[in-house]
């Protein structure tokens, strides 16, 4: 089921509410997110901005108040277009909503800055959007654009597994409001170990576990590909301008050589560090970690992951396998690093699945497991020149 068709059938946009934010953590977070790439909210005065996929409108209620010239949105979704309406109606004059699918907007317009959050590697052909919307971008402006991989993902992938454990044992025949208000419950722990965390815990079930469409999701869009598709028509008109999270060897010196040189190396040094993106507080010796075996360790864990099927149990065998897989995972970072976190979150999690039966009430606790979170989503900075 595509994300527009679940938000559809459940009548929900699964985004922060502004009704119910905190408005200066709102600003809080949204700062952080532009400094993470190298951007201040002095950039955005009287500029022109896309964005598509705008969700409840939060991102640009944020740079409406923060002097930014016009703002113009595109979602396909009827909640949000709602949403977005209700949110800006003081600013009538300073945004545009447009009701249509973001792979066949089009426009001759130029925009000092372009965004797409958390949609651009669950549209069939993000190759294709992604070269549009770099030709919507001004000579000097920016694209900005947020993706993930298999390896950033990995700690969402197997709360979705755990999840859906959960379902099929205890909530087989909930409806989907009770299914909500109980993995919200459950997982809230978790996400309470998070140090930046925006959402409510049952928006982030219902985006994140309960539709399936997420935690198994079989292909993406990694930093990698974005600048092997940006190459194709733009070889020497862009740069990647940062990272966030940052994991770049680069030197300031690099600045000044030229852009190829600068993005070949933004590619390499993601490739190399996609271990370290498994865990936001563990860190390996890149130096000693077989790439080709992490490779196909995290795919051979994922790959049954996206096999699961709403509402269908998982047979002995597939979960006996799936452990298997999990075990073996663990083992092998645990000979790279003992007692890493990683390695103690995995055992975690396989005693839970093996006893989800039982009436243990530390079971519930994944002491290890809760603290296990991904590096998600990365954010780049692309400069037109």
């Amino acid at each position: 089921m595509t994300w527009e068709k679940y938000y559809k059938k459940n009548k929900i946009l699964p985004n922060i509410d502004l009704e119910d934010y905190n408005l200066r953590l709102l600003y809080k977070h949204r700062k952080s997110f532009y400094n993470s790439i190298g951007l201040n909210i002095l950039d955005f005065r009287n500029k022109s901005f896309l964005e598509l996929a705008p969700g409840s409108g939060y991102n640009a209620f944020f740079l409406l108040n923060h002097g930014i010239k016009k703002i113009d949105l595109v979602d396909f979704n009827p909640e949000a277009i709602k949403k977005i309406n209700q949110n800006l109606k003081k600013f009538k004059s300073k945004f545009s909503v447009k009701k249509e699918d973001i792979t066949l907007f089009n426009t001759k317009k130029k925009y000092d800055f372009v965004l797409i959050e958390n949609a651009l590697f669950n549209v069939k052909n993000p190759q294709a959007l992604l070269k549009k919307l770099f030709n919507f971008v001004k000579k000097g402006g920016y694209l900005i654009v947020t993706t993930s991989d298999q390896f950033s993902l990995f700690s969402e992938k197997l709360r979705g597994l755990l999840s859906h454990l959960i379902i099929t044992k205890k909530l087989k025949n909930k409806n989907f409001n009770d299914k909500t208000k109980y993995l919200a419950k459950f997982f809230d722990s978790h996400l309470k170990t998070l140090k930046s965390h925006t959402r409510t815990p049952d928006l982030w079930v219902q985006d994140n576990i309960l539709h399936y469409g997420s935690f198994t999701e079989k292909k993406y869009f990694p930093i990698d590909r974005i600048i092997t598709t940006l190459n194709e028509g733009f070889k020497k008109r862009f740069v990647i301008w940062k990272t966030s999270p940052d994991f770049l060897s680069l030197f300031k010196w690099y600045r000044l050589q030229n852009k190829e040189m600068i993005n070949s190396k933004v590619s390499k040094d993601y490739l190399d560090n996609l271990v370290n993106f498994l865990h936001i507080d563990e860190k390996f010796n890149l130096s000693i970690v077989n790439k080709k075996k992490i490779n196909k360790l995290i795919s051979s864990v994922n790959s049954k992951i996206n096999q699961i099927k709403e509402g269908k149990d998982l047979s002995n065998k597939f979960l006996k396998n799936i452990l298997k897989r999990i075990i073996s995972l663990s083992a092998y970072l645990n000979r790279i690093k003992k007692y890493n976190k990683i390695s103690k979150s995995l055992n975690e999690l396989v005693f839970f699945a093996k006893n989800l039966n039982s009436q243990k009430k530390s079971l519930m606790k994944l002491k290890n497991f809760k603290k296990f979170w991904g590096h998600g989503t990365f954010i780049l900075a692309i400069n037109k020149e």
